[in-house]
């Protein structure tokens, strides 16, 4: 298991073998849930895609962004109904990814638990 510090709280990070099925919503673009973050518990869990690991790395940087919005209490990235905004959310993720990606760190190699 893999910890990722994000403000003062350490979060656990999981690779989960298959993806959840969601519940149809008019709203979600996809049928699966490819991560989930519960900061409550202080885990960050990524699904693994059968054939892109773009979308596991793109997934745990969104899934990143969801943890930093909740520990450093940031309110201006909220939707009416105080969810955080998923468009956002998105692209801040996919800024972080690219940013990263340019000084050549690769996520996933260090999200393995080396065995």
């Amino acid at each position: 298991m893999k910890k990722i510090r994000v403000g003062a709280v350490n979060y656990r990070f999981f690779f989960g073998d298959e993806p959840r099925r969601l519940d149809p919503n008019p709203d979600r673009t996809s049928g699966w849930l490819w991560g989930e973050t519960d900061n409550r518990e202080h885990t960050i869990r990524v699904y693994k895609h059968p054939t892109d690991k773009d979308i596991i790395a793109q997934t745990f940087y969104h899934e990143l962004v969801h943890a930093i919005l909740f520990e450093y209490h940031i309110k201006n990235m909220r939707d009416e109904d105080n969810s955080h905004n998923e468009d956002a959310v998105d692209l801040l993720g996919m800024a972080l990814k690219v940013s990263l990606e340019s000084l050549g760190v690769d996520i996933l190699s260090h999200l393995k638990d080396k065995k």
